[in-house]
């Protein structure tokens, strides 16, 4: 039997119908919300401080590279730091629209 094609949910719908009071009662719906964060990998606030400072300098210019022969070599590493920052925050929490705002302007004039 084929299954309909259905549009993916957002994060957020997909919260705001599991957590619907009118399908379930808030006791269930905590018991469901307990139940995805015990099946997601958890980072404390600690594991994810010293990355957001690291994005935040990058992003604010604060790290630049010492001359033009390290240059291209900076930009990659730029790259490649931002991208597993994002990944790094994506454990503590799922980057919103205006978390990926700043990064992706960077990019795209970086």
């Amino acid at each position: 039997m084929d299954q309909p094609h259905t549009v993916p949910l957002s994060t957020s719908e997909l919260i705001a119908r599991i957590t619907d009071p009118s399908r379930c009662t808030d006791i269930a719906s905590i018991n469901r919300l307990d139940s995805l964060l015990k099946c997601c990998p958890s980072a404390s606030f600690k594991d994810v401080e010293l990355p957001k400072q690291l994005m935040s300098h990058v992003l604010s210019g604060q790290l630049q590279a010492i001359d033009n022969d390290d240059a291209s070599e900076f930009h990659a590493s730029k790259w490649q730091l931002l991208t597993s920052l994002l990944r790094v925050s994506e454990v503590e929490f799922i980057a919103s629209e205006l978390d990926l705002q700043p990064v992706l302007s960077f990019m795209l004039t970086d």
